[in-house]
C-alpha cells in the first residue's frame, strides 16, 4: 500500500517535505525569501501575516520566511512557527522558479 503524502487536506507530511526540500533547494538561491500562504482557519499563532489572498474559494494568510527556515517548519510544524501543526498551503520563492501547493479546499 502506498504511503500517503497528506495526513489531512492541506497538510504536507514531514517526510514528504524533506524530500521536496532537497529538490527545491537546488532551484532556490542561498538566503532567498519565500512567500507562504496558509488557510485563514488554521491557528496562525505568532506568525507575522502581512495580508490575505483568495484562491479556490478560500482565504489564506500571507507572510514571508527565509527558505531554510521553511525547512525547519515543514519538518517540525509544531515547534517552529507555532502554527498548530499546519504546513503552508502555498509556498513560492521570490524568484518564482517554483510553486509548492497543498491547498485546503473545504
Amino acid at each position: 500500500m502506498p504511503m500517503p503524502i497528506f495526513e489531512s487536506e492541506g497538510y504536507l507530511m514531514p517526510w514528504v517535505a524533506c524530500l521536496l526540500f532537497a529538490v527545491l533547494e537546488k532551484e532556490t538561491r542561498p538566503g532567498e525569501r519565500c512567500v507562504c500562504a496558509i488557510w485563514h482557519g488554521f491557528n496562525t499563532g505568532h506568525t507575522p501575516a502581512t495580508a490575505k489572498f483568495r484562491a479556490l474559494s478560500q482565504e489564506y494568510w500571507l507572510f514571508d520566511v527565509e527558505f531554510r527556515e521553511m525547512h525547519k517548519w515543514l519538518t517540525n510544524p509544531l515547534g517552529v512557527m507555532n502554527l498548530d501543526g499546519s504546513s503552508p498551503n502555498f509556498l513560492w520563492p521570490e524568484s518564482r522558479r517554483w510553486l509548492l501547493s497543498a491547498p485546503y479546499n473545504r
